[in-house]
């Protein structure tokens, strides 16, 4: 059922990030907080609750509906940039049936359609199923009793229906993520779980059926994963007596974390330093290390900060989650020595190489990749860096020591494209779909352009400012340089055609007034400059301000 590309291998990283999908509308929510809410509401409302505080996080694509197949297309191309391999959603699914799947049936999956059915999976998914009660906290009072609106635990009847939907509709999809050919699935409360079936015998029973539909799919069989954790957070969860047992009885195959602070108080408020909750939970990996008979995944998080969930109108104490200690210091400096040190301990156990990071977009807990109006995309280059297959392989002798410059290599391996455009590119050029290409400090001008401003529709301005003095650069230069040093071969306004590659048209804006010989033939400037200009061309589709007048370059 599965190529050796879906699989998890013990010699490469397989870097998973966790995704919150409550940034679409929803029904229920539209019930309970008025037509249209997402929890973007909150990340707009929240504000500083005390001095040198950091809110509001200002989200620099904008306050995007991720159940539009555009914008996953658009987060997809960015989280494959920078090394992520699979998301893992947090996926809910209640007595009465789904809750918060838009984003992963229209959005992903329909980016995922939109691709066709022979695009590769640049970011693969899987779900975690999120099975906790969903409380009334969205905002939360500084004392008000927390209102359960949807219990976690569901019938057996429940529980069929949805392992059904779970085999049938992702599964079966080709972009699932698997581990040894088997499709990936994890539990958030093994409380919850049990609750739900009444105990151990009936639970295992439950799982096992699971187990036989995956098996009668096609499949070898299901890779059961548990989030453990021995601190609960939110208000109702439960920490297993005995977790080891607990999932052995169960049969389990892996064990990981969903977030630091499940394992690690925060002792000071309304701050604790980052490199606190990193040391303590590095002392939590090495107990699980020997507290399970399983392979444990470990954790990697990018901070927490939960206090746009409370209303802000009210005091900030110390009075349970939402109101927490937040995490200070997660600079993007500190994350990246954080997955520099849990590199350099998976290496060193030897064991699976899988990374699970919290989060990919917890807006409202602070713990998010996506970027910021202050970090950019800080977070995810720190990834791209210690465990992209297409970033700089730096060894740890190369790493940045802490507290030194910063400094990195001048070129890397950059993917250019979202799902669909490594096909266009490959059509363009006839090359590969991974070029040579400056890093953003390197070449700063076109890394920007590529990286950053077409995911902003407020920087349209500044975007065709950039584009169009690299238009003007690649314009002069074919007229400098022609092919082996010769002059190039104008043409009348009404023989103007796109620029041509041997015998495939290449519409490159700035290159219609003249006719070359084959690209490889040219002055490496103009080739270089050239390339990267069509990819701005690729990557401004998802720009309609942007693409009408690059469309008036190109005619």
């Amino acid at each position: 059922m599965t190529d050796s590309t879906t699989d998890a291998r013990r010699d490469d990283y397989q870097v998973g990030v966790y995704y919150f999908p409550n940034y679409h509308v929803d029904p229920r929510n539209e019930a309970v907080h008025g037509p249209g809410w997402t929890e973007w509401e909150l990340v707009k409302l929240a504000r500083p609750r005390f001095e040198g505080h950091r809110q509001p996080r200002v989200p620099l694509w904008g306050y995007e509906d991720e159940a539009r197949p555009e914008v996953m297309a658009r987060k997809i191309a960015a989280a494959a940039d920078h090394g992520v391999d699979y998301w893992i959603f947090d996926w809910y699914w209640y007595d009465d049936g789904p809750f918060l799947d838009r984003c992963l049936e229209e959005g992903y999956l329909g980016a995922a359609a939109a691709a066709g059915p022979d695009a590769p999976a640049h970011v693969r998914f899987c779900c975690m199923w999120a099975n906790h009660d969903w409380l009334d906290i969205h905002p939360a009072k500084y004392t008000d009793p927390r209102r359960l609106l949807y219990p976690g635990a569901v019938t057996r009847a429940t529980f069929d229906r949805m392992t059904d939907h779970i085999v049938e509709r992702y599964f079966r999809h080709p972009w699932h993520f698997h581990v040894d050919g088997r499709p990936y699935f994890s539990i958030y409360e093994l409380g919850k779980l049990v609750a739900s079936f009444g105990d151990l015998r009936a639970t295992r029973e439950a799982l096992d059926s699971f187990r036989a539909k995956t098996r009668a799919a096609g499949f070898d069989d299901l890779h059961l994963n548990a989030v453990v954790w021995g601190r609960p957070v939110l208000p109702g969860e439960t920490t297993p007596a005995d977790p080891r047992a607990l999932l052995d009885a169960l049969g389990f195959d892996s064990v990981t974390s969903y977030v630091w602070i499940h394992h690690v108080p925060l002792p000071d408020f309304p701050e604790t330093d980052y490199a606190h909750v990193r040391d303590r939970y590095f002392e939590y990996w090495e107990t699980a290390e020997h507290a399970f008979d399983l392979p444990y995944y470990p954790n990697a998080s990018m901070g927490w900060d939960s206090s746009p969930r409370t209303v802000q109108s009210d005091a900030f104490g110390n009075v349970g989650y939402p109101f927490t200690p937040t995490i200070s210091g997660n600079t993007p400096e500190r994350f990246r020595e954080a997955l520099l040190m849990l590199r350099q301990r998976i290496e060193a156990l030897g064991g699976p190489r899988i990374l699970n990071i919290n989060a990919w977009n917890e807006w409202t807990e602070g713990s998010y990749l996506e970027p910021d109006t202050v970090h950019g995309l800080g977070y995810l280059e720190a990834i791209r860096d210690f465990f992209s297959r297409r970033g700089c392989q730096r060894t740890q002798s190369q790493a940045r020591p802490a507290g030194s410059t910063r400094t990195r290599p001048s070129r890397v391996l950059i993917p250019l494209g979202c799902p669909g455009c490594l096909v266009k590119e490959r059509q363009l050029w006839g090359c590969p779909p991974e070029l040579d290409v400056p890093r953003r400090d390197a070449w700063p001008r076109a890394c920007r352009i590529v990286h950053g401003a077409f995911h902003r529709p407020y920087a349209q301005f500044a975007f065709l400012a950039q584009a169009q003095s690299l238009q003007r650069q690649v314009h002069v230069l074919a007229h400098q340089v022609g092919p082996n040093g010769s002059a190039p071969v104008h043409q009348s306004r009404h023989q103007r055609g796109p620029h041509t590659h041997e015998g495939v048209q290449h519409p490159v804006p700035g290159l219609g007034q003249c006719q070359y010989q084959p690209l490889d033939q040219l002055h490496g400037e103009l080739a270089r400059m050239g390339r990267l200009l069509n990819v701005v061309r690729l990557y401004v589709g998802y720009l309609p301000d942007v693409s009408r007048v690059l469309a008036q370059w190109v005619a």
